[in-house]
């Protein structure tokens, strides 16, 4: 009987609208069938809140109030501004200004040391036989006087150093091309060297090889090859003072080694 009551009065949203099933519920309120659908009458009506307040808002963010308010907003107007007259005084200050001159200071050159030659000549054999070659004494010209170091008779380095900025006659050793060659690499990415015939200071003659390696801050010149059958045939020590001379037989290069007395040396040189 409660049942049918209840589905009578249910309008089409579940709400209860008509008065007499409001006092009729209230009549019955210790029936527990009554009181859950009063329950569940009270949550639809919430609900139905709650629906229409999202609704609310959900219009306002389609048609917000702000816009109205722009649509009355005034831009102002930017007045028009003579462009010969803004910038006709700043180009005339800038042509009279003058800009003072600035001297060009030149980098100074890094001035080659040269090496401290010693008072030691030629020695005559040396004369006699470059003469023998038929070449005047006149074309010969010093390269290098230095001191013998551990590095230059060392199994593992197996070479002459010859530093570059102590080449006593820089310009008469070696052409242009001579020098293009030693600055280039092989095919095989390797230094390339130029073959020499060196004068021993046992006056024997031999085949050596010159290549240029690069340093940290410069370059040298190194004799590789058979440098080291250079000095063990000529017993050559650490400290002892060495000559490096320079001359062409027939555009092929020469150098000849002459190992320095004792007695010629310079006192700040052999110690």
């Amino acid at each position: 009987m409660v049942q049918e009551n209840n589905t009578n009065c249910e309008s089409i949203d579940g709400i209860i609208r008509d008065d007499k099933c409001e006092s009729w519920s209230k009549k019955n309120m210790n029936d527990s069938s009554c009181l859950e659908y009063i329950k569940r009458n009270e949550e639809r009506k919430k609900a139905n809140s709650i629906r229409k307040m999202k609704e609310k808002r959900k219009n306002e963010m389609i048609n917000p109030e702000p816009i109205e308010k722009f649509q009355d907003f005034e831009v102002p107007v930017i007045p028009k501004i003579d462009s010969l007259s803004v910038i006709t005084e700043p180009i005339e200050k800038i042509q009279d200004f003058e800009v003072p001159l600035i001297p060009l200071i030149e980098k100074p050159k890094k001035k080659r040391r040269k090496s401290r030659v010693s008072k030691a000549v030629m020695p005559e054999e040396l004369k006699k036989k470059i003469e023998e070659l038929g070449v005047s004494i006149s074309k010969v010209s010093l390269v290098i006087e230095k001191q013998l170091y551990k590095t230059d008779l060392s199994e593992t380095h197996m070479r002459l150093s010859i530093p570059v900025n102590q080449v006593v006659n820089y310009d008469e050793f070696l052409n242009a091309q001579e020098k293009g060659i030693l600055d280039s690499r092989d095919s095989c990415n390797r230094i390339s060297t130029i073959k020499f015939n060196l004068i021993e200071p046992s006056l024997e003659i031999c085949n050596i090889n010159l290549t240029k390696w690069p340093m940290k801050s410069s370059y040298i010149y190194v004799l590789l090859n058979d440098w080291m059958s250079v000095h063990q045939r000529n017993g050559l020590k650490v400290n002892m003072m060495v000559q490096l001379w320079f001359f062409r037989k027939d555009e092929d290069p020469w150098l000849a080694l002459v190992v320095v007395p004792r007695d010629q040396c310079c006192t700040s040189c052999c110690g």
